[in-house]
């Protein structure tokens, strides 16, 4: 979620100008940048299996949202490794500041509604 982060906070595109540089043709122009991004996560509780996902289009309504998504399906098992694994779902945002983009993106995510059937404590 980085690049999109930083697509958003200062309007260049990793993906294109790593591409870009690599093929060595020329960088692409920035687009619009709003100053500030924070990315933020839905963490697994614990493992155990998914049952349901809902939230997304309430998550991806608020203010500032620039991504809002899960990363996880109904059915998928789950089990707590300490990775990226144990994500569920994240949200990007942008604000006037990196205080009011993290808020947003945190607001985000506790939209989300990842139900799950855990086995174990996390």
């Amino acid at each position: 979620m980085i690049p999109a982060a930083v697509k958003a906070a200062t309007g260049t595109d990793l993906v294109d100008a790593v591409i870009a540089r690599a093929s060595a043709g020329p960088l692409p122009a920035p687009g619009p940048a709003a100053g500030h991004a924070a990315v933020r996560f839905l963490m697994a509780p614990g493992a155990g299996r998914v049952t349901a996902v809902g939230g997304l289009d309430e998550a991806a309504a608020g203010p500032g949202i620039i991504l809002a998504h899960a990363t996880t399906a109904a059915g998928r098992a789950v089990a707590i490794t300490h990775s990226f694994l144990d994500r569920l779902g994240c949200a990007v945002a942008v604000g006037r500041d990196a205080e009011e983009a993290a808020h947003r993106a945190r607001a985000a995510v506790r939209r989300m509604r990842i139900e799950m059937r855990v086995t174990e404590a996390g």
